[in-house]
């Protein structure tokens, strides 16, 4: 894959869906994992790194919980803490964490 890739995350306590993509935005590859499968945060990144197979230059997760000090987010019913750090530093890029309802909220155009 010699391609920059960026990865798109959507993280609650049952599924996570991750898709990577181009920079116009068209999806490369997806998968959708079984949150409640993965002891830590960790754990699921890594697992659908592999899955995605590719190499991204940035990462941003929407993740169903209250953000925390340091950007960290605790999965509204999963035992689940993202770090920003310690994920991003597995992806091997920067990773932004944010609450869903944030996400959804920023992709409600504006008339």
């Amino acid at each position: 894959m010699n391609q920059i890739a960026y990865l798109l995350a959507d993280i609650g306590a049952t599924n996570a869906r991750f898709r990577s993509i181009d920079r116009e935005g068209n999806e490369l590859a997806s998968a959708e994992l079984a949150t409640g499968d993965y002891a830590t945060a960790e754990a699921l990144v890594d697992d659908a790194a592999v899955k995605l197979g590719e190499r991204f230059a940035a990462a941003l997760f929407a993740v169903a919980g209250p953000v925390l000090d340091g950007g960290a987010i605790e999965v509204t019913n999963a035992m689940l803490h993202f770090e920003p750090d310690s994920c991003g530093e597995r992806l091997g890029c920067g990773l932004t964490l944010v609450n869903d309802f944030y996400a959804v909220a920023r992709g409600i155009p504006i008339y």
